[in-house]
């Protein structure tokens, strides 16, 4: 085994028995296909490279070689590697990548040129059905030019995927490496939540104690994102409401902020608006009496006065067909699955996820699913590995 093999699966085996051909054109953009590449292969995919000859310009074959450990091809030869990989034999790859992808080498796809490894084996995938994913990288201008757009347009039309570019002044970059991955395992995926509207609510809610000063807790926000990008890659229209977080949110998931739970009850909108709701979120159960100012330093003692805080959840269910909320507990076992299901019945939920705090620690979770028919699992795993659990258990309870 080339060593480089040794880095799939260490983020998840989302991707496993997937062969994925990557195809890098002449950007400067093609210097991000070496990590590109091992993300995928982290995520579990036998990643394949091909490359045109003004790809070789801004990084080596050698490096692809070394990056995904199997041959690069630069050239097609008497492999004929455009049908092997992409024609209909056994073997046959599951998604064609070009990124970066040049103004240059969309147009010739369009036209079905085929004089380069990458723009013959999209010729290939194009006739065969192997889905084909663009990322174009280019001057905005380029990218904005008429004859482009027409041939953009029109390989959308023959049902390719496009992801980004990102728009930066006067650049059309390449999409981000997380971002192009996630598109990767969306394409790929089940697609179970497809045309779903799905709202996650994470982070941890602020209440004023003064003008500068906050009652909190201490809760990161990673539950949340995972369970976003969870959503997102079983084909759901995703939406990240979020207080404060330690974690960062990835630019593509669409995401509005609030601080306080009243901050939040009023972005709630009308009946029905969200297929699937999960409220992760640390929401304060009490607000303090705001004090204008700052209160002095210089007081001993300070006493303040908290009042209780309207319920989140009640308010969600008229918004929400499938309705999901979180508790943690300082209890376990049956004590902790009894609090559990009085919370789910309290707020008419169907699911409840539950967990002793204790067995939370950053990255890595031990929870109980509950759903509303009885059922109950125990999942032990990362946080992101419970997303995927939660996701998925989701998609069988509403097909």
């Amino acid at each position: 085994m080339h060593p480089s093999k040794g880095i799939q699966y260490t983020k998840s085996r989302i991707l496993e028995g997937k062969k994925i051909i990557l195809g890098v054109t002449g950007s400067i953009a093609a210097v991000q296909a070496f990590e590109l590449s091992r993300e995928l292969m982290r995520h579990g995919a036998d990643v394949h490279v091909a490359m045109t000859q003004d790809a070789e310009k801004f990084i080596t074959a050698v490096s692809m070689h070394f990056a995904t450990g199997n041959e690069v091809t630069t050239e097609i030869d008497g492999r004929t590697q455009h049908v092997s990989f992409l024609g209909e034999y056994e073997g046959q790859a599951d998604l064609l990548l070009i990124s970066p992808c040049t103004s240059n080498t969309i147009s010739k796809v369009a036209a079905g040129i085929c004089d380069t490894s990458v723009t013959t084996m999209a010729c290939v995938a194009l006739g065969t059905k192997v889905p084909l994913m663009i990322v174009p990288a280019m001057n905005l201008a380029m990218y904005e030019n008429p004859a482009v757009q027409r041939n953009v347009e029109f390989l959308k039309g023959a049902g390719v995927t496009f992801v980004g570019p990102d728009i930066s002044g006067k650049k059309a970059k390449n999409a981000g490496t997380q971002e192009i991955v996630e598109a990767v395992i969306t394409k790929l995926g089940k697609n179970r939540l497809a045309g779903k509207k799905l709202l996650v609510i994470g982070g941890a809610a602020r209440e004023m104690i003064d003008d500068v000063r906050v009652i909190s807790n201490i809760s990161s926000g990673e539950t949340a994102v995972e369970l976003a990008l969870a959503a997102a890659r079983q084909g759901a229209e995703t939406e990240l409401w979020h207080a404060s977080m330690s974690v960062s949110i990835p630019d593509f998931i669409k995401s509005k902020k609030f601080e306080s739970v009243n901050d939040l009850i009023k972005m709630i909108p009308d009946e029905n608006e969200y297929d699937i709701v999960l409220v992760p979120a640390a929401l304060s159960d009490y607000s303090p009496v705001r004090q204008k100012g700052k209160i002095s330093s210089d007081e001993e003692q300070i006493t303040l006065t908290l009042t209780k805080l309207p319920k989140v959840l009640p308010q969600l269910r008229r918004t929400a067909r499938f309705l999901a909320g979180f508790k943690a507990e300082s209890t376990g076992g049956e004590e902790l699955i009894k609090k559990a299901k009085a919370r789910m019945d309290e707020n008419s939920l169907d699911m409840i996820v539950a967990n002793n705090i204790l067995d939370v620690s950053e990255g890595k979770t031990k929870s109980k699913i509950i759903l509303k028919d009885g059922t109950i699992e125990t999942f032990e795993g990362s946080k992101a590995e419970l997303a995927e659990r939660i996701i998925e258990s989701i998609a069988e309870h509403i097909e």
